[in-house]
């Protein structure tokens, strides 16, 4: 509900704008991925399996006016794992929402060109997500559920304006000169917000800490096919206000995927990210998946 609601937003900003301009017709383009795979793992010690599920959804609508662009984009992922004999468990969940808005400069140029940018970006998860107060205590009765985070929070949040290269088939690079970020972490424990430090910027609500920063940032918007069957997507976002590890995050997402059949995928996932809300010191997740699913 939400992303259609941003879009019809966005849309209606453009039309009264522009009312009076030629337009051309949307395009808008679903993929969504649905994948299960069944592990097992034997060794001299132990043996145990497991039923994985992953779903994916990508979302986008463009729009041409004569002196305007709307790109519009949604991307959500939820994964869970069922390990045997036993529950369960959420492992993936995270959708993100990126608009902008483009100012055709009506360059010829064949290659690239500049164009100012107005852009927003929202990213957090699904669903709620909870933790055994008393996991490894024997008070098995007395065990009871925490909420420790869900929709929203955690949260980032960023506004916007810089300027976009536009690389040929699409592709895209943003270089915002002027970002605010507002991010949100759940307030459960404080050994998880060691970048909460300035009492100038940061609030408190309701199970949230609130942080606000102003910066630049860099964002990747690519789309490459090789061929008919094999293609390169790349989406990714650097903030830095600082030269310090408590100054940056960064979120490097790349996709391989190939289509064999027309509504068969294979998808190969490289995700490298680093968030000072979330880690003591400065430590680069990374992320490999394989999935063989069907796109629609």
């Amino acid at each position: 509900m939400l992303i259609f609601l941003c879009l019809l937003t966005n849309l209606s900003f453009l039309q009264n704008a522009d009312s009076t301009k030629k337009q051309e017709s949307p395009i808008f383009e679903n993929s969504t991925i649905l994948s299960i795979a069944y592990t097992r793992f034997t060794n001299w010690e132990q043996q145990f399996s497991n039923i994985c599920t992953n779903a994916k959804q990508l979302l986008k609508y463009n729009r041409k006016f004569k002196n305007f662009e709307a790109k519009n984009r949604f991307y959500g992922e939820l994964a869970f794992t069922k390990i045997i004999d036993s529950a369960w468990m959420k492992t993936i969940d995270f959708w993100e929402l990126d608009l902008q808005l483009i100012k055709n400069n009506n360059s010829h140029s064949r290659y690239f060109d500049l164009s100012s940018t107005f852009s927003f970006y929202i990213s957090s998860q699904f669903l709620n997500q909870y933790k055994n107060q008393n996991y490894f205590s024997k008070n098995i009765e007395n065990s009871k559920n925490e909420k420790v985070s869900s929709l929203f929070n955690p949260m980032q949040l960023n506004f916007s304006y810089g300027r976009t290269l536009n690389i040929k088939n699409n592709s895209k690079i943003l270089f915002n000169i002027s970002d605010l970020m507002l991010s949100t972490i759940p307030n459960f424990d404080s050994l998880y917000q060691p970048a909460f430090k300035n009492p100038l910027n940061e609030y408190k609500i309701k199970n949230s800490l609130v942080l606000v920063q102003y910066g630049i940032s860099i964002q990747t918007n690519i789309l490459h096919k090789f061929n008919d069957h094999f293609r390169w997507e790349c989406y990714s976002r650097l903030f830095a206000n600082g030269i310090h590890p408590q100054k940056i995050n960064f979120d490097l997402k790349n996709l391989l995927i190939v289509n064999p059949l027309k509504h068969l995928s294979i998808s190969f996932t490289m995700r490298q990210f680093y968030n000072p809300l979330l880690d003591m010191k400065f430590t680069v997740k990374q992320r490999y998946e394989m999935f063989i699913g069907l796109e629609f």
